[in-house]
């Protein structure tokens, strides 16, 4: 008994010292088919536009190119909280997973395939046609769109006509059936840091103290900036998942870029990815020290008085 009453309180502080999730974030769908795993955000699916929410169910190629899992569809063994980098124009996608025991950083690195074009010819002629309509109208019902009142009726026609067009199914496999001769879109390199429970506790409680679980699923952008980069935090507890994606700010003092900021450090890509805006380099600099230079009075120069040439007159023959 006496040498169990170490181990005992060693568990208990250790189960005392484990940290607490505030309420928030989105439950666990309770019914998942195999069509459902592919979208990697199932919980906020009905919470975006259905074009943005068409779009997220394709981003499963860019996770899956780097063998990381569906974290949005049931709680995985251990906690875990995932951040995602990504740079415009085809650019590396960084993936930073954070859990008790370690921190694993994967890099993805775009392959040619990357912004490769659809392979329209795969297509048939009225598959193009329609594929063409859905990827400028998705979805043809969309009211927000505020289409004309004649290009509503022509939509509404195309949909009796075709009343596939109104399934996300159907657009789904035209795009699968244009793409399908491409390969996967990243290679990647992978390393895993070994971390503390002390170091899990101090990241997760400045994800906490930011207001992560209560962020909107979009954090708002008073000072968009042009470089395109954008990022999102993930996070698979025992009860709760939680999705927050953010884009290129130059707004000052968010608690959240600077909580994931504090992931990017312990990952040891502090130099590549910033994504807090470095106001005090932009406005601290070292004073431009202009030299004395002696200037020369100019002075507008006389003008000269033309010179007279005498008129020659013929000489008398």
């Amino acid at each position: 008994m006496r040498r169990s009453l170490p181990c005992l309180l060693l568990l208990l502080t250790a189960c005392h010292s484990r940290i607490a999730y505030p309420p928030g974030g989105y439950p666990y769908p309770e019914h998942v088919t195999g069509k459902d795993t592919n979208f990697y955000f199932y919980p906020i699916r009905n919470k975006i536009p259905r074009l943005d929410s068409f779009r997220d169910a394709m981003v499963y190629e860019s996770y899956r190119a780097v063998e990381e899992p569906n974290l949005s569809l049931r709680p995985m063994p251990t906690d875990v909280f995932r951040f995602n980098y990504g740079t415009a124009l085809g650019g590396s996608s960084t993936f930073i997973s954070l859990t008790r025991k370690e921190i694993t950083v994967k890099i993805g690195i775009p392959t040619e395939e990357y912004l490769n074009l659809p392979d329209t010819g795969r297509l048939t002629p009225l598959e193009r046609r329609l594929v063409h309509l859905l990827d400028w109208s998705y979805p043809l019902d969309d009211t927000s769109r505020h289409h004309s009142v004649w290009r509503q009726r022509y939509l509404d026609s195309m949909g009796r006509l075709y009343p596939q067009l109104y399934d996300p199914a159907y657009y789904l496999a035209l795009e699968t059936k244009e793409y399908k001769h491409l390969k996967p879109i990243f290679t990647y390199t992978s390393k895993k840091i070994p971390i503390t429970t002390a170091t899990f506790d101090h990241l997760v409680k400045g994800f906490n103290e930011a207001g992560y679980w209560h962020l909107p699923h979009e954090m708002p952008c008073q000072f968009p900036t042009l470089d395109g980069w954008g990022y999102s935090l993930e996070a698979n507890t025992a009860h709760q998942y939680n999705y927050v994606v953010a884009g290129s700010c130059d707004d000052e003092g968010r608690p959240f870029d600077s909580a994931c900021q504090e992931l990017v450090r312990y990952a040891g890509l502090e130099k590549k990815i910033y994504l807090t805006p470095n106001w005090e380099a932009d406005t601290v600099r070292k004073p431009l020290v202009i030299q004395n230079v002696q200037l020369q009075e100019v002075t507008e120069p006389k003008p000269k008085k033309p010179k007279h040439h005498p008129i020659k007159t013929p000489h008398p023959n």
